[in-house]
C-alpha cells in the first residue's frame, strides 16, 4: 500500500489516503466480509451438489476442491446478478454470457484441443469431469485420471451416464 501510495504521489501528484479497517474486526469491513461470505456459501453447495450427484464424499484434500474454488469466482461473476440487474460480466463486456455450462464434477464428453496426432478411426469425445471454463480462452478444463486438459469443446452426456463416482475421484493434478 505504501508504495502503491507514493507511487500516485510521485508520479500523478494524486494523495492518497489509505483506509485500513482495525486489526481483527472484520465487521468495519463489510464488503469484502460479504463477499467472502457469498464465495464460502456457493462454494459449499457445489460441493455438496457434486457429493450429491455422484454418491460420494469428497474429502477436503482431493485436487477438485481447488477446482470448486475457482469455479466458484467464475460462476458468480458471469451467472451472479447485481442490484442494477446485470452480471460483472456484461458490466465489464457489455453483453451477455452465453457459453454452455455443465455443473462442475458433472462427467462429460469432451474434444480435445490442438492438433490430432492419432488416426482418423479413433473416437474424437472422450471421458471426463467438467471442472470450469479458462477465463481468457474460453475453453473447457477437464479433469481425468491422467491429469487436466483443455478443450476446445464439450457435450453432456444422458441424465444417466452423468455420474462417475469413480472418475471424480481419481482425477488428478491442478
Amino acid at each position: 500500500k505504501r508504495a502503491a501510495t507514493k507511487i500516485l504521489r510521485e508520479r500523478y501528484g494524486i494523495k492518497l489516503v489509505p483506509n485500513e479497517s482495525p486489526v481483527g474486526d472484520s465487521a468495519s469491513n463489510g464488503l469484502a466480509e460479504g463477499a467472502v461470505r457469498d464465495i464460502k456459501d456457493l462454494a459449499r453447495t457445489l460441493r455438496a451438489s457434486v457429493e450429491e450427484m455422484h454418491g460420494c464424499k469428497i474429502p477436503p484434500t482431493h485436487p477438485l476442491m481447488v477446482w470448486i474454488a475457482r469455479h466458484t469466482g467464475y460462476v458468480i461473476n458471469r451467472c451472479m446478478r447485481g442490484r442494477d440487474g446485470r452480471t460483472a460480466y456484461e458490466r465489464r463486456r457489455g453483453r451477455r454470457y452465453r457459453k454452455a455450462l455443465a455443473p462442475i464434477g458433472e462427467k462429460i464428453l469432451y474434444m480435445p484441443g490442438g492438433k490430432r496426432t492419432t488416426s482418423g478411426h479413433d473416437d474424437k469425445w472422450l471421458d471426463g469431469i467438467f471442472l470450469g471454463i479458462q477465463n481468457r480462452s474460453d475453453e473447457v478444463i477437464v479433469g481425468t485420471k491422467d491429469g487436466i486438459v483443455k478443450a476446445r469443446s464439450f457435450k453432456r452426456r444422458s441424465v444417466e451416464q452423468r455420474v462417475d463416482p469413480e472418475l471424480l475421484l481419481s482425477i488428478t493434478g491442478l
